[in-house]
């Protein structure tokens, strides 16, 4: 990767130049060069010895990361980015944990045969693929929304930043997310879409017939309405690891509100992550 030293398995996935910019995202340059490092076995256990589950999960998540970037260069001639490693390792962690975890054994139904997928998929051709997020910045009395629209070979279309004013709950920020995501099909007359987001609470709702007497309810009824009146539009549940591009746009949307992006003025984080659901 750097032509720098003798390939060995501590400098391929530890002190590599390359290697180390992306452990200085979770790790202290002390840890990085521990003192007694002999070999992998030796590093790896003095970082198991003195951090956190989380932080062992995460350490062991980034190493597969640095190690499949490493085969990409060697077999395929691809450099892989430290942001795009960095996205996809926390993508795949975030995958795994939602697979142990008793919420996603004891997670009820929502409702439809094409709910509940783990990881971003393409839809179908001529068809469009809308995820929805929303972010709460409570410092602030503030939150955002995030959409992100792709076509049938994954490409971006477009994606927007929304940032609004008041105290929310979060089922709340994300009803009023899938509301502007579908007056956003409204104005854009796409002919078949599918619309996704991961809170299970809102989709829920929406497909119910129970009338809420409550802000919450109010907003969840203009988007039955909306969704009556737009007759090609499919509301899905999945989960947070297939919709890792709303969310991150859901999160810039503090920083860049009102913001318009396409594939011409994507950020490259954004397209980092657009590139990490295509490698899932």
């Amino acid at each position: 990767m750097c032509h720098g030293e003798e390939e060995t398995i501590l400098h391929a996935l530890v002190t590599c130049p390359r290697a180390v910019q992306i452990w200085n995202t979770v790790l202290s340059t002390s840890d990085i060069y521990q003192e007694t490092r002999e070999d992998f076995f030796s590093w790896v256990q003095g970082i198991f010895e003195s951090t956190s589950h989380d932080m062992r999960a995460k350490v062991a998540t980034l190493c597969w990361g640095i190690w499949k970037a490493r085969n990409e260069k060697v077999w395929n001639n691809k450099i892989s980015s430290v942001n795009g490693v960095l996205s996809s390792a926390v993508s795949y962690l975030t995958q795994w944990k939602s697979t142990q975890s008793r919420f996603f054994e004891a997670l009820p139904q929502a409702g439809c045969a094409e709910d509940g997928a783990m990881s971003w998929v393409k839809p179908h051709e001529d068809s469009v693929k809308i995820n929805v997020d929303a972010a709460l910045f409570r410092e602030h009395d503030l939150f955002g929304s995030g959409l992100v629209a792709r076509d049938s070979n994954g490409g971006l279309i477009q994606a927007r930043t929304i940032l609004k004013e008041g105290k929310v709950t979060v089922e709340m920020a994300e009803a009023m997310s899938i509301k502007e995501a579908l007056s956003w099909i409204e104005e854009s007359q796409w002919s078949e879409v599918v619309l996704e987001s991961d809170c299970l609470v809102a989709v829920q709702a929406i497909r119910s017939k129970v009338k809420m007497r409550s802000p919450f309810g109010l907003v969840i009824e203009e988007c039955r309405n909306k969704l009556l009146s737009l007759n090609n539009v499919s509301l899905l549940f999945v989960r947070r690891s297939a919709n890792m591009t709303a969310h991150y746009v859901a999160k810039m949307s503090y920083s860049f509100p009102g913001r318009v992006f396409d594939r011409e003025n994507v950020p490259i984080e954004i397209k980092n992550v657009l590139m990490t659901d295509l490698m899932i």
